[in-house]
C-alpha cells in the first residue's frame, strides 16, 4: 500500500476500511449510510461512464468552495 501523508487521508483509509468490515470492498450505501463528521463536508462521490460525469454527492465545504 502506498503511504499516506495527509491525516485526513490516513483518517479516510481508517473510515474505509472499519465500513467494510469481512466484504471483499465499501459499498457507497455503506458509506453514505455512515458518514464521517470531519470527512463528509469534503466528499465527491461522482459516476463516471464515457466521457459522462454525473455528481451523485458533494459535500458542503466542497460547494462553497467551488460553487458547483
Amino acid at each position: 500500500m502506498t503511504e499516506l501523508r495527509a491525516d485526513s487521508s490516513k483518517t479516510f483509509v481508517a473510515h474505509w476500511l472499519q465500513l467494510k468490515k469481512d466484504k471483499p470492498f465499501t459499498s457507497s450505501a455503506d458509506f453514505l449510510d455512515n458518514p464521517h463528521p470531519e470527512l463528509a463536508p469534503n466528499c465527491i462521490i461522482m459516476e463516471i461512464v464515457g466521457t459522462s460525469i454525473t455528481l451523485r454527492l458533494e459535500g458542503t465545504d466542497v460547494v462553497n468552495r467551488w460553487g458547483i
